[in-house]
């Protein structure tokens, strides 16, 4: 800290202070009151130059090769600033991540709430998967079913909703709410749109079981809101 190099290159940092004003004489006791007057950005180009100055030294000790001061400086505040933009450009990453999961949540009042997803083999193996959980999130029943059937993604799909209302309704369950992660048929059974397709048998069949309950919805969740449906389906074809 005491040496002219030293001395040169803190009047020369971002912080512009002389070392030999100091008041303490122990170096960490000096690094550890001066970064408590700084916030997190400021503490972070602090140590860099710390440890840059420690190179430095070590690059004259042991290779005989010198930086410039200017250079130097330079050099070791772009390193810290290309590293503060990747770790904020990091974090948005992250939290752009975390906002696009969607968890899973309980059904209100005393409706049950079943999660159906399907799951397509090899040979035309199909297979569908059906967990339905109470508002305390307990599963009351869990069903899977595997077929052969030529049926395209939508297809299959629209079966698992009516394969998971069948089995709602044989429990006994009569207030539910449907989740799939296909958009298709959730789209269609709340529109009642004609799809020009075989899906459409299954749509209409969901809507005729489903007038016999009390209470029913349709809703689209993202897959990671239907995920222990996911592995139910695939566990079907195993």
């Amino acid at each position: 800290m005491d040496c002219d190099f030293a001395k040169d290159y803190w009047r020369k940092s971002p912080f512009r202070f002389c070392p030999s004003s100091r008041q303490q004489k122990d170096f960490g006791a000096w690094c550890h009151e001066f970064l408590t007057k700084l916030d997190t950005e400021q503490g972070g180009l602090f140590l860099t130059l710390i440890w840059g100055l420690w190179g430095l030294r070590n690059r004259w000790v042991f290779e005989r090769k010198k930086e410039g001061v200017g250079t130097a400086l330079a050099r070791l505040v772009d390193v810290w600033r290309r590293y503060d933009e990747a770790m904020k450009a990091q974090k948005i990453h992250c939290m752009r991540k975390t906002e696009g999961v969607q968890k899973w949540l309980p059904p209100s009042g005393d409706f049950l709430k079943a999660n159906v997803d399907a799951s397509t083999g090899k040979d035309s193996i199909r297979g569908v998967g059906v967990i339905v959980r109470n508002s305390k999130g307990e599963t009351m029943v869990v069903a899977v079913k595997s077929f052969r059937a030529d049926w395209d993604v939508d297809t299959i799909e629209a079966y698992g909703v009516y394969y998971g209302l069948k089995v709602c309704w044989e429990m006994g369950y009569r207030k539910v709410e449907m989740e799939m992660d296909s958009k298709i048929v959730a789209d269609a059974l709340n529109s009642r749109k004609i799809l020009q397709n075989y899906t459409s048998c299954f749509i209409h069949d969901a809507h005729t079981l489903g007038r016999l309950f009390e209470a029913v919805s349709f809703s689209h969740v993202k897959r990671s809101a239907n995920m222990a449906a996911h592995k139910l389906a695939h566990l079907a074809l195993e």
